[in-house]
């Protein structure tokens, strides 16, 4: 009877198990030294082993020819049974199944029963986050005091889920994902026995789209077998699982790089009449721009031990042919795009999109060049090399800088924003600002007083040059406020007069063309 690869190759032994080293050694040496707890908590994501674990340790304390051991025998009648499913003293339950408290009642009731054969009676129950809240209620008081042979394991891929009731009467062992690297250790010894001849690519490629899950990759490569024979390759695994073909991947990245839009377009839909997966593709890229840019920016892949050898050179070579804020900048632009396509109507579509933008990447330049541009804009000479940068004094204002000097004195002088707002602004430029107050106005009085007047005046001078004056003068009508409806006429003007010269200013088109933004809102502000 034929055997999923999953279950043919399932450890059998502590020492078989794969990247979990930290729970087989501390369960091996709490056998060996009798300290066993009586509920332990496996947590981790699905395929790395709880399950497994949990009946390795249920053979290790039931185990008839070695006893209590800290490697069960796998030859006695107690191991068979617990491996083929048929231990009278292994009860494994469904967590999912099973969440009612008539379900976790009837357990209890059980737990009395003294184990048939071996030592002690090992309960395992899988997705335990899915009982409902009565059967974990139901189960504290079991957890709480339970007869000395049973055992519980917990297992699930949800601890967070979990009552802190029942965690807290756990010993909480956290599982971590398999490592890609020893994912296609364990794939290769599979290949080997079973005579499937396969690249280090292919293994490589299903243990990433595993994801850290042995069982997945086992399945996926039973599933490969299953479609191609026994000779796999990277085109047959592309076709029947979406995978993204890594040597035109790699082109497409070098296109980006290029600024080569038509290419890269051509082989955007070369790949889609091949099965094409859009989502899949936004995240290689993605992964490919992260490698790029640690590259970049470190000439090393600190962390990256997954890679497989026959790319790292590809990756460098690529790295050398843009600079690190590029690869910022392309990387910023995948990490964006990349849940966008994954919920798109058209996603392929929205690839595509995301591909032209980042072609359309300028050369990036540094903090300096921008600097010495702005300065070029503002008619500074730019300093010498080796010149230390000098502070300079604000050019003199313009009349539109009067909403920057209230927007500067709201964080100052508070105080002096809400009486210069009472006033109509006649003026403000270098040579004075010129405002006009109702007639026997409180606020026109106020600026009249030497010490104020003298104080705001100091302000005046720092923000609009050393030749402001300050002068207040009062309307000839008991009030300086007109109607208002001509009030709001006329600020509804001089706003769009603001819009229109803040759009059209030479310094701010210079601007947005050099820093390559849109101007997206505009903010001034009318005297209240």
């Amino acid at each position: 009877m034929y055997q999923p690869f999953a279950r043919k190759y399932r450890p059998q032994t502590f020492a078989a198990v794969l990247g979990q080293e930290h729970v087989t050694t501390t369960l091996q040496n709490a056998v060996r030294a009798g300290r066993l707890h009586h509920a332990y908590l496996f947590a981790g994501a699905r395929g790395v082993g709880k399950t497994t674990v949990a009946r390795l340790l249920a053979k290790a304390l039931n185990c008839v020819d070695r006893g209590a051991s800290v490697e069960p025998c796998n030859s006695c009648t107690s191991c068979e049974e617990i491996a083929t499913g048929r231990s009278l003293d292994l009860q494994e339950i469904d967590g999912a199944s099973h969440t009612g408290v008539d379900d976790v009642r009837a357990l209890r009731e059980r737990v009395n029963y003294l184990p048939a054969a071996g030592r002690h009676k090992i309960y395992i129950i899988d997705e335990v986050h899915m009982l409902s809240n009565a059967a974990f209620n139901a189960l504290l008081k079991t957890l709480e005091e339970p007869p000395a042979h049973v055992i519980f394991v917990f297992a699930t891929t949800e601890p967070e889920k979990i009552p802190l009731t029942i965690l807290s009467r756990c010993q909480r062992y956290d599982f971590r994902r398999v490592p890609v690297a020893r994912i296609v250790e364990a794939l290769t010894s599979i290949a080997q026995t079973e005579e499937i001849a396969v690249g280090p690519d292919v293994l490589h490629a299903i243990a990433f789209e595993a994801e850290g899950s042995l069982r997945d990759a086992e399945s996926l490569l039973d599933q490969a077998t299953a479609f191609a024979g026994t000779t796999l390759t990277m085109g047959a695994l592309a076709a029947l699982l979406g995978f993204t073909d890594r040597q035109w991947l790699f082109s497409l990245v070098e296109q980006i790089i290029a600024k080569n839009g038509r290419a890269a377009l051509a082989t955007l839909a070369t790949a889609s009449q091949t099965g094409l997966n859009p989502p899949r593709l936004a995240r290689d890229l993605l992964e490919i721009f992260r490698h790029l840019w640690i590259l970049a920016s470190c000439n090393d892949l600190p962390g990256c031990q997954d890679i497989p050898a026959s790319e790292t050179d590809r990756l460098r070579e690529l790295a050398s042919r843009a600079a690190c804020p590029e690869f910022q900048q392309w990387f910023a632009l995948a990490y964006r795009w990349a849940d966008d396509i994954g919920r798109a109507k058209w996603p392929q579509l929205a690839l595509e999109a995301m591909v032209l933008q980042m072609i359309q990447v300028g050369p990036a330049q540094s903090v300096e060049e921008l600097l010495a541009r702005v300065d070029e804009l503002m008619g500074r000479p730019a300093p010498a090399a080796g010149e230390p940068v000098q502070e300079t004094s604000p050019a003199p204002a313009s009349p539109a800088s009067w909403t920057t000097f209230l927007d500067t004195l709201r964080a100052a002088k508070p105080q002096f924003v809400s009486i210069l707002e009472h006033g109509e602004l006649l003026k403000a430029d270098a040579s004075g600002v010129e405002l006009r107050y109702a007639k026997h106005s409180i606020y026109g009085e106020m600026l009249k007083e030497p010490g104020r007047s003298a104080q705001l005046t100091d302000l005046l001078q720092a923000h609009f040059g050393p030749s402001c004056r300050l002068v207040v003068t009062a309307s000839e009508t008991s009030s300086a406020e007109p109607a208002p409806e001509q009030a709001r006429e006329a600020a509804r003007q001089r706003q769009a007069a603001a819009h229109r010269a803040a759009v059209e200013h030479a310094l701010v088109r210079e601007a947005s063309e050099l820093f390559g933004a849109e101007i997206t809102e505009i903010k001034t502000h009318e005297p209240t």
